[in-house]
């Protein structure tokens, strides 16, 4: 990715998955803007989970929280939107698609209040394909997958037969954000990521299951001027929306623990 994007002058959006793609000496700092009334306690915890020397590199303009979505799901619906739990339930084993992301399972695993829950959990799973998600769910050998809200809230209202919870204990959380290449001659679209804040806007994201990093009482009236049917599925309750949690960037060292965890 950065090596076709080197000799750019924009700016850029990536997933943080790539963060620790980003080479060396490739960005300039952004700090200079001023970016406080965009600030947020979600848009703050991120950046600190980041490397010192990124830290004022990085620009987070809105995340999509990692979500359950259900095939037929009615049953299950009240203790998954208690918690991860339910994942462990007897006749859902075989029925599950997880992240390929191993991290993202193990992180999971230890919100669920059970002794060798990441091990429970992986006799749970179908398969680690959240890319063909829909398709197994679609198909009906799958009856429940992890993925990220933005990826299916407008599948929706097309089948009445999925649904989505978001647990009271939080959910890992898929960013996006800005970095400002070295060689870039754009200025920073402040006014742009602004309006991300505000209606119409604000609420058009929402209903695609893009959220600006802001606080839940910020929100939360932009929600409720959304249909219902949308309402039901966007961080239902305060207490998991505050509880939900970034992934920060792995050393080394976090990736070979997390590579002897999942084995």
């Amino acid at each position: 990715l950065f090596s076709y994007i080197d000799s750019v002058d924009d700016l850029i959006s990536i997933g943080d998955g790539w963060i620790n793609e980003i080479p060396k000496d490739f960005l300039k700092p952004i700090d200079s803007y001023d970016f406080s009334a965009l600030k947020s306690k979600k848009s703050i915890k991120f950046i600190e989970k980041l490397k010192p020397k990124l830290r004022n590199k990085v620009l987070p303009i809105g995340f999509s929280p990692w979500v359950m979505l259900f095939r037929n799901g009615d049953k299950w619906l009240n203790r998954a939107n208690e918690s991860w739990d339910v994942l462990l339930e007897e006749d859902l084993r075989g029925k599950i698609v997880f992240p390929s992301s191993k991290r993202i399972v193990i992180d999971i695993s230890k919100k669920i209040e059970m002794v060798d829950s990441l091990t429970r959990l992986r006799k749970q799973a179908l398969t680690y394909d959240d890319k063909n998600s829909l398709n197994w769910l679609f198909s009906g050998k799958a009856l429940l997958a992890i993925v990220p809200l933005q990826s299916c809230l407008k599948y929706l209202y097309r089948d009445m037969r999925l649904s989505i919870a978001i647990p009271k204990v939080g959910s890992p959380l898929n960013w996006n954000i800005l970095i400002y290449p070295k060689l870039s001659t754009q200025k920073i679209p402040i006014r742009w990521i602004e309006s991300s804040y505000e209606d119409p806007l604000l609420s058009n994201l929402l209903a695609q299951g893009w959220i600006p990093p802001m606080d839940y009482d910020q929100f939360l009236k932009s929600i409720l001027k959304l249909p219902k049917y949308y309402q039901d599925m966007i961080f239902t309750s305060k207490e998991s929306y505050n509880r939900s949690w970034s992934l920060a960037p792995l050393s080394s060292t976090d990736k070979i623990l997390y590579k002897e965890k999942w084995l």
